[in-house]
């Protein structure tokens, strides 16, 4: 059996959404601490279960040391798959080195498309294809 672990890396986002998980109690600190974060995930990690990694917020791109996470996963050689669960509003906006960082990580990107927002999903789509980004994505509809 596949688990996922949902990883809470920061209460922030660049969205204000009313059912949004950054407002539940279990977040704690503004950031997840990254001493924290290595302790917590090696052990699962240790644990030796088949499971992946979901990289969740508020935003999880709000966290600007982001692929400092994602490196630590991927330094352990677990081949856990690094998922980021995300908005999509920072992806519209970012950077090729962004971009191509998420391919070389093998980051899968599961980005949920908002009905009153104002991002191009189609763009942050073709950006996916262009650098051979796995994604995936889910509607939410405010009305």
């Amino acid at each position: 059996m596949k688990y996922f672990i949902d990883f809470i890396l920061n209460k922030n986002c660049d969205l204000n959404c009313e059912y949004c998980t950054s407002r539940a109690s279990i977040c704690g600190n503004e950031v997840y601490d990254f001493e924290q974060f290595k302790k917590d995930f090696k052990h699962f990690a240790d644990l030796g279960i088949d499971f992946e990694a979901i990289l969740i917020g508020g935003e999880p791109f709000c966290n600007k040391d982001i692929f400092k996470y994602v490196d630590y996963i991927n330094s352990l050689n677990k081949n856990i798959t690094v998922n980021i669960f995300t908005n999509g509003l920072y992806l519209s906006k970012a950077k090729e080195k962004v971009w191509e960082k998420l391919s070389e990580s093998k980051c899968n990107l599961w980005i949920t498309i908002y009905s009153c927002s104002e991002i191009n999903y189609n763009e942050i789509i073709n950006k996916c294809i262009k650098h051979n980004v796995k994604y995936s994505t889910s509607f939410y509809n405010y009305e």
